[in-house]
């Protein structure tokens, strides 16, 4: 559900502040030292060699599921790569290693969250090589730590591919993992139309979950997504089971640049994710409900090189399993993304289109024009989103049968403040013009803030805000709503 326009974060409890801090940090100073006296477990039969392997995460966002493989080939021709035989979780931190024909070796890696929702880790210090039977004089530690060069992800949003990656757990040898998340909220919500049941969208609401299962093995990787939540508006305890956002995608990667991915995914285009924990809001806004598709059944090539990421689409009409019963918009739909990324900046070109017959019977286009732009300043992060949605099918603002309307459009903007590892705080602004939902909305904006609280590793509290204010082409024209949420999010 690689957001939102799922593809991220957390809370606060001022009167245990002091206490809990206090509490975090003397276990961190056990996991820590806990940590060092487990330099020794290298074994005294091996002996630090110059730099030989090379480590690398390849998918995962916490400790618990990261997966890191070692190449040893530098070591001895003879050898290639294997994965991390152990990992030790230090804050935020990991420290891998792992062991192969005779070479040991260790790397440390940083988690850090991109902005959009993704996780990157990002190597600290070089990778620490021993060998049993001594191919060179040891070497001690360097006086100087080394500074890598954080890894950039496969793509601009690097969880806004199949996804087939980003959540593959590992830790266990077995080529097929399981993982999920549980977001569940107490949540109160007003509004302004009488014609809403205010009731059947407020208290504690099983809001978004998954299940995920991974499997890899060589160049192929697939993912089976399946996401659950409550039903909508009923009053029974009962839950929407993979539904809207559901993946069942594999990929195949000839390379380190190229790779092909087919089956159902999450969409390529748009900030936020599909999944409610890779977002800053829980809740999706207007951009990702009005402006943008959630899933393409189709396939897609993609090639990365440094920072650079392109990538080309064909599917089915966004959001369905087949071409659709509707002879005027049942055709294929072609998409393109262009893309970069590093440490600081981040953008994104994307432009998706498909064959359909206008209100008076003639041939026409619908199109997504989506651009992204954002960056990272130090805990500082904003991310902006600009959608023009064309679809020569939208009659919903004026009286005319068969006019052309203008394109809707849809502007978003997120910021965000890291206050401490654990404390996040961010900001959302939106608004719609011109209906791009073909929703009957002139124009619609809205305002949030969030509080996210990481109490540890897979276990975040969140707080949440948004006030929604509608201009509607109807008898009823203008009402606000508003809604409030505290909740935990549960990834394991």
């Amino acid at each position: 559900m690689t957001q939102p326009r799922s593809k991220t974060r957390s809370r606060k409890m001022p009167i245990f502040k002091n206490s809990v801090v206090q509490t975090a940090v003397l276990f961190s100073g056990l996991i820590c030292a806990t940590a060092n006296a487990q330099e020794s477990e290298i074994g005294k039969e091996f002996v630090r060699v110059a730099a030989c392997a090379k480590a690398k995460v390849v998918s995962g966002d916490t400790c618990s599921n990261v997966k890191v493989e070692f190449d040893f080939s530098g070591c001895d021709s003879a050898l290639g790569k294997t994965n991390t035989s152990r990992v030790v979780c230090v804050s935020n931190s990991i420290r891998a290693r792992a062991s192969l024909g005779g070479f040991r070796a260790e790397a440390n890696f940083k988690k850090a969250e991109d902005g959009w929702g993704a996780v990157e880790w990002s190597s600290s210090g070089e990778v620490k090589s021993y060998s049993k039977a001594a191919t060179g004089a040891p070497v001690a530690a360097p006086a100087i730590a080394i500074k890598s060069q954080p890894a950039v992800s496969e793509t601009v949003v690097s969880e806004q591919t199949a996804g087939t990656s980003e959540r593959a757990p590992s830790g266990a040898d077995s080529n097929l993992q399981f993982s999920g998340f549980i977001d569940m909220r107490f949540t109160g919500y007003r509004s302004a139309d009488a014609t809403v049941n205010e009731k059947t969208r407020s208290g504690f609401l099983q809001e978004d979950g998954a299940l995920y299962a991974n499997y890899s093995k060589g160049a192929l990787s697939a993912l089976i997504d399946l996401p659950f939540s409550r039903n909508g508006g009923s009053t029974n305890a009962d839950f929407s089971f993979a539904k809207s956002k559901a993946q069942a995608v594999a990929k195949y990667a000839f390379n380190e640049n190229l790779s092909f991915s087919l089956g159902q995914f999450d969409t390529l285009y748009g900030v936020e994710l599909n999944d409610s924990k890779d977002r800053v809001f829980g809740n999706t806004g207007l951009a990702y409900s009005q402006a943008l598709p959630v899933v393409h059944a189709g396939a897609y090539v993609a090639y990365t090189d440094k920072g650079f990421t392109a990538r080309l689409m064909a599917a089915n009409p966004s959001d369905r399993q087949n071409f659709g019963s509707d002879a005027t918009d049942a055709s294929t739909e072609y998409g393109v993304t262009f893309g970069y990324a590093n440490e600081m900046l981040r953008a994104q070109a994307g432009y998706l289109t498909r064959a359909m017959t206008d209100l008076a019977g003639g041939s026409a286009n619908r199109s997504l024009v989506d651009l992204l732009a954002g960056g990272t300043f130090g805990a500082f992060d904003i991310d902006l989103q600009y959608s023009i949605v064309s679809n020569p099918q939208k009659n919903r603002l004026t009286d005319a049968a068969t006019d052309v309307e203008d394109p809707g459009t849809a502007l978003f903007a997120l910021a965000t403040y890291k206050v401490l590892d654990n404390l996040k705080v961010g900001a959302r602004f939106e608004k719609i013009e011109k209906d791009p939902g073909a929703a009957g909305y002139p124009e619609a904006t809205t305002f949030g803030a969030a509080v996210h609280y990481g109490i540890q590793d897979g276990i975040t509290l969140r707080a949440e805000w948004n006030d929604t204010n509608v201009d509607r082409k109807s008898a009823t024209a203008v009402y606000s709503e508003s809604r409030w949420d505290i909740g935990a999010l549960i990834v394991f």
